[in-house]
């Protein structure tokens, strides 16, 4: 299934920006915190129905769920080299 709209830059920056913040005020392991973030911020037809479907982590889901954490990691990395400077 394809969902151009319950995919998109925005939402996907939403999901980072929420596991970011997340990140600062609990001591769950980061990959609890994305994908709680994924889940948050996704239209359950791409994060739970596919699931569902897959009878597991559907692939859609996995992705996000990797999408997320590579910017989360890259954007955590770039603001403590700002901190360091």
């Amino acid at each position: 299934m394809e969902y151009p709209d319950a995919i998109n830059t925005a939402r996907m920056q939403r999901a980072v920006d929420l596991a970011l913040h997340l990140n600062n005020y609990r001591s769950d392991n980061l990959s609890v915190l994305v994908g709680e973030a994924v889940d948050r911020t996704f239209c359950t037809c791409v994060t739970y129905a596919e699931d569902a479907a897959e009878g597991r982590l559907s692939g859609i889901h996995k992705a996000l769920i990797d999408a997320v954490m590579a910017k989360v990691l890259t954007e955590r990395d770039q603001s403590s080299k700002d901190e360091q400077t």
